[in-house]
């Protein structure tokens, strides 16, 4: 499903445009495509440039690193600027229409035209937050009928704005509704809606104004539990009376899963509604601190198609990764530490010492079973010291044997195995949630609310008990 289809003229962004006309001499027409996936399509009916044979321009195209096409659409005279251009075949004729086709992977669409600069800088952006009305709360619409008679209201609720390290946020509530009066209307829709906007301090480029859109989209997903894809930004170029604001596409994979509901939440808006600042800027200081750490989980929760080994890998790898950064010299024990350099020490030959300290370099370290007992102990989700010991064990001989034996090392079939990866991966998702939201400053105790007293506890307490994990 596209959701741009238009025709219109196109030029490269570089052409100049006369005093009182909508595009320059030499624009050619074309049907302008942008998919649910946000990747463009132009097709030409003729070539921008006039090669000096037109089967050139097919077989042999000039490269269109850092150029960009502009153009102009006919039915809503928007204007758009396509980036990150390839081409993408076409036709030359002699006794036909030839024309010539494009791809692009990043697209702006305006009123305005976007002037031609080398690196397009933005001021701002914002964002519709439709399908996450439930974990917003939204609800101020009220009304009252009688027999002859309805009245209806909205209290929308306030403004929250925060101050972020480079930038301040706003999130608003408004409402979609007929303009002017609503005489002798058969029907009527009003709609509350939530928007989320971004203002930088110092204007950012598409790539950076882009890791803006990404880390809020992460963050929603986090909080609301729901892998549903955000509505396309809007960027601002500009500031003050001169804002101009377009919609940003870029080619990626979308999920259009039902909208987030209220039980499925970990954490609402309104219970953070007064540090919701601070945790942006903390799941943005986390990026850059445990990387994989949090994204592996992050990832594996926003795709909707890979295979449980490949997810259940995923988890183990990430939760791996985030105790070795937040804990780089940790070891076994330091008598276990001790001893190995002792037995490096006896050695008499130095070569032999040389050889023998590269082989044991990593011996000291952690095994993955006690990085992730330590892992989940630090969630004081209560469990009992066995199952927990004997839950992080079978999940780190799986991995193992994942990584290195096909997984067919310690069950006699594969059916076996996937059994035992299913249990033990459902239980690992709710922890590793658990552990990413502490991680970014989510209280404790709206966590274990949630696992433990939330509409959905007792399908998780036999999630976990599947997975041989119990309480004290």
């Amino acid at each position: 499903m596209a959701v741009v289809e238009e025709h219109g003229y196109f030029w490269w962004s570089t052409e100049i445009i006369p005093d009182g006309q909508f595009a320059p001499k030499n624009a050619v027409p074309g049907y302008l495509e942008i998919a649910e996936n946000g990747i463009v399509k132009l097709e030409l009916h003729g070539f921008l440039s006039e090669p000096s044979h037109p089967l050139a321009a097919l077989f042999i195209p000039e490269s269109h690193e850092g150029k960009s096409i502009q153009g102009i659409l006919k039915a809503s005279n928007r204007t758009v600027l396509l980036l990150d251009i390839e081409s993408d075949g076409g036709r030359a004729s002699a006794g036909g229409i030839s024309h010539q086709n494009f791809i692009a992977w990043r697209a702006l669409v305006g009123n305005d035209r976007i002037e031609c600069v080398h690196d397009v800088r933005m001021s701002g952006l914002s964002i519709e937050l439709d399908g996450f009305e439930d974990w917003l709360l939204l609800g101020a619409i009220s009304g009252k009928h009688t027999r002859r008679s309805i009245t209806v209201k909205a209290k929308l609720s306030n403004t929250h704005q925060y101050r972020l390290r480079d930038s301040k946020l706003t999130i608003r509530t408004n409402l979609r509704r007929p303009f002017g009066t609503f005489k002798h209307k058969r029907k009527i829709t009003i709609e509350e809606y939530a928007q989320l906007e971004y203002s930088f301090k110092a204007d950012l480029n598409l790539e950076k104004a882009q890791e803006k859109f990404l880390l809020v989209s992460d963050l929603l997903t986090l909080l609301s539990g729901s892998s549903r894809s955000l509505n396309w930004p809007r960027l601002h170029i500009g500031r003050g009376k001169s804002l101009k604001r377009y919609e940003y596409f870029y080619g990626c994979s979308r999920n259009l899963s039902e909208p987030a509901k209220f039980f499925d939440c970990w954490v609402t808006f309104p219970q953070i509604s007064d540090s919701f600042g601070n945790i942006l800027q903390s799941w943005d200081d986390a990026q850059k601190k445990l990387g994989s750490g949090l994204q592996l989980f992050v990832g594996t929760l926003k795709s909707n198609s890979l295979h449980l080994e490949h997810k259940f890998a995923n988890f183990i790898w990430g939760l791996e990764v985030l105790h070795r950064l937040k804990h780089p010299t940790a070891v076994q024990s330091e008598k276990f530490k001790e001893k190995i350099d002792r037995i490096i020490n006896d050695v008499k030959l130095q070569k032999d010492r040389d050889w023998l300290s590269e082989r044991l370099r990593n011996a000291h370290e952690p095994s993955l079973q006690q990085r992730l007992k330590y892992t989940v102990d630090s969630l004081g989700l209560g469990f009992e010291e066995k199952s927990l010991q004997d839950f992080c064990k079978v999940c780190a001989d799986l991995r193992n044997d994942l990584s290195h034996f096909g997984g067919q090392r310690t069950f006699p079939n594969y059916d076996e195995m996937i059994q035992v990866l299913h249990e033990k991966l459902g239980a690992l998702e709710l922890i590793y949630h658990a552990i990413t939201l502490t991680e970014i400053g989510i209280d404790n105790k709206i966590i274990q609310n949630f696992i433990f007293s939330g509409r959905h506890s007792y399908k998780f307490m036999q999630t976990m008990k599947r997975a041989g994990l119990t309480r004290n």
